[in-house]
């Protein structure tokens, strides 16, 4: 059986909804293969005598998990100054873990680095790659490259270092072909595309296959509260329909520095009793939230993917979304409308439209055609494949 390490570049325990996506695409193909987990997290000076650990949030791995904990040297005045040598410490600090983990589990034959953005995540895997001998594979799913330029990768690499990292990949993947042609772009070489697998938890409790209006009629947008996610933009479209759909309700699951900008809007708007917002949610109310809203809405300015907008789909919800890349692979006639970042008054129409012909979409229909392209049955063989493909380059 093919053992797969794989390194993300975000993945925190104490956050399930930061690096979720990591657990559950581990999940979905431990079934074919053995997986490992590799979290690395960088530490301040100060941290290393603080006596308070992370609860592990994130429960039902079916995968190996190893935590690499760093903490830094220095205090922060000298750590620019000592990121050459820090940089040397971690390196021999996960081949040491490596090499432990690897007597008692057995030899590592590929390591799939999830996403460069990070500056280091994207180092170890490849340092690991070369002590050990065994070939990477790299699936991007960061949408600000261009955007940050070289500080993603500062103090620890740079932007040169991490393009040759990619060049010299065994494979590359985009999770849509819209992040393929952007990563290409990016780094100047072609990726693949393989779409992100959505997890089997999302088909374990019945469907709902009846379009019944529901009051009142929810519209559920979820992920980070930040500026480039447009929700200041999806609350003023709402605001703009209340007078005339006065059964209508927003919802947004997710944390951020615009969460107090959002309910201050809210408030200026008066639509606070219209508004909630949770900050987390585990797997089984973060479902039960979802099937009791009637819509999903992304309002992002990019998105590669547009992994929420799926999720609903498996639950046989209708979509409203922005062009911002990604979710326009997703969307047609049969799940949803789309609009333009930042258009309130045509997210507002879009609202209104699905509102007035809600029953003409079909939640059966919309869930098997979301699992024919991403379920765990569809896109797990999908790598295996390429797992194989990148062994047999070696």
């Amino acid at each position: 059986m093919i053992h797969v390490l794989v390194i993300p570049a975000w993945y925190d325990i104490g956050n399930p909804l930061a690096g979720i996506f990591f657990h559950e695409y581990c999940n979905a193909i431990s079934s074919q293969c053995k997986v490992t987990l590799l979290n690395f997290e960088h530490h301040s000076f100060s941290e290393r005598f603080k006596k308070v650990h992370k609860e592990d949030k994130i429960k039902y791995k079916k995968y190996d998990f190893l935590k690499m904990d760093y903490y830094n040297p220095f205090p922060g005045k000298l750590f620019g100054l000592s990121a050459k040598f820090q940089r040397k410490m971690m390196l021999k600090q996960a081949t040491s873990l490596m090499s432990i983990y690897m007597k008692q589990a057995g030899k590592i034959d590929v390591i799939h680095i999830q996403s460069v953005c990070n500056n280091m995540t994207p180092i170890i895997g490849v340092e690991l790659s070369k002590q050990f001998n065994i070939p990477y594979l790299i699936t991007e799913h960061y949408t600000s490259f261009e955007e940050a330029g070289d500080s993603n990768y500062l103090p620890f690499s740079t932007y040169k270092e991490i393009k040759s990292i990619v060049t010299n990949a065994s494979m590359l993947i985009g999770v849509s072909n819209f992040a393929s042609n952007y990563c290409a772009k990016c780094f100047d070489i072609q990726f693949r595309t393989v779409y992100n697998v959505i997890s089997n938890s999302f088909l374990a409790t019945k469907l709902n296959t009846k379009n019944i209006r529901s009051s009142p009629f929810n519209f559920l947008c979820i992920g980070d509260l930040k500026k480039r996610k447009g929700q200041v933009y999806l609350m003023k479209s709402f605001a703009q329909i209340i007078n005339d759909y006065k059964d209508i309700t927003l919802t947004f699951i997710g944390k951020g520095d615009d969460e107090l900008v959002l309910l201050n809007l809210a408030k200026e708007l008066g639509i606070e009793d219209k508004v909630k917002i949770y900050n987390f949610l585990p797997t089984e109310k973060f479902i039960e939230v979802m099937d009791g809203a009637n819509v999903i809405v992304s309002a992002s300015e990019a998105e590669l993917f547009g992994l929420t907008i799926v999720e609903g789909f498996f639950r046989g919800k209708t979509a409203l979304a922005t062009r911002s890349g990604g979710p326009e692979e997703l969307i047609n006639e049969r799940n949803g409308l789309i609009t333009n970042y930042a258009d309130v008054d045509g997210m507002a129409e879009n609202m209104k439209y699905i509102y007035d012909h809600y029953e003409d979409y079909n939640p059966q229909a919309i869930s098997d055609e979301a699992m024919s392209k991403f379920s765990e049955k569809a896109i797990a063989p999908i790598m295996i494949e390429n797992y194989k493909k990148v062994i047999g380059k070696k």
